[in-house]
């Protein structure tokens, strides 16, 4: 693997958004890390994360949370 050049699909990319934190570390600091020198963004890849990014977010901010709110929970109790 000291020869290789890792290329991550967008949505690969992306996908990191649904893992939890901890997971989500875990990954970065066990790969990228280690393998920082052997990672490869070509710019399309770049342009197409950023395009879909917020739209990524909005989504998983809309299956989280327009269930409580179509449920009718009461977010007023929550304290701040």
């Amino acid at each position: 693997m000291e020869n290789c050049i890792f290329i991550f699909d967008t949505s690969a990319i992306l996908n990191l958004y649904y893992l939890t934190k901890n997971n989500r570390n875990e990954i970065l600091n066990k790969s990228l890390i280690h393998f920082k020198e052997q990672f490869c963004l070509p710019y399309h890849i770049y342009y197409e994360y950023n395009k879909n990014r917020g739209n990524t977010i909005r989504k998983l901010i809309s299956e989280k949370y327009d269930p409580l709110l179509i449920s009718g929970f009461d977010f007023s109790n929550i304290n701040k």
